[in-house]
């Protein structure tokens, strides 16, 4: 196993492009080196008790709407508007930089 690390200035660059150059690099050079890195393999594995595998699945209800609704989670929001910090450095806001 091959373990990597590095840290980015997320002030002037993107996080996920600076990550993708960065296993790009990674890859060149162990390429180079005749390293043979295999592609990304994910397994899920799924694990229920037996009782809940064995019943049907339950159709959603409207008690379910939360399950369906796409709107902002109003908790999540009041979360981040607590966090946020008024220095002109919020990531989070479009054009903030």
């Amino acid at each position: 196993m091959i373990r990597a690390g590095g840290w980015v200035s997320q002030d002037g660059t993107d996080f996920d492009l600076a990550r993708g150059e960065a296993f790009r690099l990674l890859r060149h050079a162990l390429d180079a080196k005749g390293y043979l890195v295999p592609e990304p393999v994910h397994r899920l594995r799924l694990e229920q008790p037996e009782a809940e595998a064995a019943a049907p699945p339950r159709p959603l209800r409207p008690a379910d709407h939360r399950l369906t609704d796409p709107a902002p989670d109003a908790a999540f929001e009041a979360m981040v508007e607590r966090e946020r910090v008024p220095d002109g450095r919020d990531l989070l806001t479009p054009g903030a930089r």
